[in-house]
């Protein structure tokens, strides 16, 4: 049995550190040489997660070749979504080395281009390759400290997504299986944006009431999304941990990025500084765009997210992005 994980981030080298620390063997790939070097010979990913200790049985690499193979019980993704079209086709271009093995992809958002969730960019790409979506709340630095955590496993293929929790849940990693995929991926592009907001409210000191009202709202506009392109609703997606659970962790703790992007903003610090400083880490920022776009598309209103979007990209006032989020 053997792992792979595309990209050795902060979140794909937590992973690998509970996968491993559980005896199971990881290829962790990332494109630094320098810091894969470093994860190698000094077993610490210094940029990103520096103070963790990375098992023996993690091998670190900058060659991709190195990871696909047919040996794999499967292939985690753990890359932005505006990078996971180059990633899945480079994958496409090595099928004969991993047809058919299963791709977890952990990316959350929409793609700016097509207005596609990850999961339906993977589809359109490797065709004979299962995929499943990995999400829910799961903080990358409570992970690599062996901390619990709930997240569930979203595929169409059910007999084959409870084989692969067999493997890979642990005591760390709490993993339950759904069908729903489109509909946790909804929750987890969304609640980036609703954080953003919460860390506005709470950065204008306006209270807990405040941050407790713009949860609520938020989830009514995941609902209303989900409804829009899922047609129905699966409570258990709803409530359970993809969106409720990861929704609540995003959206009160200034561990979240999001969140203390919102919190910067709403104790008045520019915006576009801010944009520029945190562009590739807070996922909200580059989700809102395709986000409003796609809810054109199916026609439905998300007060909250298109307030978010008018700040970032349409100068509005913050008291009046303020005002539209609660009101």
């Amino acid at each position: 049995m053997k792992i792979s994980i595309l990209g050795a981030g902060s979140f794909g080298t937590a992973i690998a550190i509970a996968l491993s620390a559980h005896g199971i063997p990881v290829n962790l790939w990332g494109r630094d040489h320098r810091n894969i070097t470093h994860i190698n010979t000094y077993r610490k990913n210094l940029k990103y997660l520096p103070t963790y200790h990375l098992p023996d049985n993690i091998y670190a690499t900058s060659n991709i070749d190195d990871v696909l193979s047919d040996n794999n019980t499967c292939i985690i993704l753990t890359i932005p979504t505006q990078q996971l079209r180059t990633i899945c086709t480079q994958i496409q271009h090595k099928q004969h080395m991993c047809k058919n093995t299963p791709i977890l992809i952990c990316s959350k958002g929409i793609e700016i281009t097509s207005l596609k969730f990850p999961s339906e960019i993977a589809e359109e790409i490797l065709q004979y390759n299962p995929i499943f979506i990995l999400s829910g709340p799961s903080f990358a630095k409570e992970i690599a400290e062996h901390l619990p955590c709930s997240i569930v496993l979203a595929g169409d293929n059910k007999e084959l997504g409870e084989s692969l929790i067999e493997k890979i849940s642990n005591d760390v990693l709490k993993i339950i299986y759904h069908q729903d995929i489109i509909g946790v991926q909804i929750g987890a592009a969304l609640k980036n944006i609703i954080a953003i907001a919460c860390g506005i409210i709470a950065g204008k000191n306006l209270g807990n009431n405040a941050v407790a009202t713009v949860i609520t709202k938020g989830m009514n506009e995941i609902k209303t999304l989900y409804i829009a392109k899922n047609h129905s609703i699966d409570l258990h997606t709803l409530i359970g941990p993809s969106c409720l659970g990861d929704l609540i962790l995003t959206c009160t703790t200034e561990h979240s990025r999001n969140m203390a992007f919102g919190l910067e903003i709403g104790k008045g610090r520019n915006i576009n500084t801010l944009i520029d400083h945190n562009l590739k880490l807070v996922e909200g920022t580059s989700t809102v765009k395709p986000l409003i776009s796609l809810a054109k598309k199916l026609n439905v209103e998300l007060p909250i997210c298109i307030s978010i979007y008018n700040l970032l990209h349409e100068n509005i006032s913050l008291d009046k992005a303020i005002s539209n989020i609660l009101s």
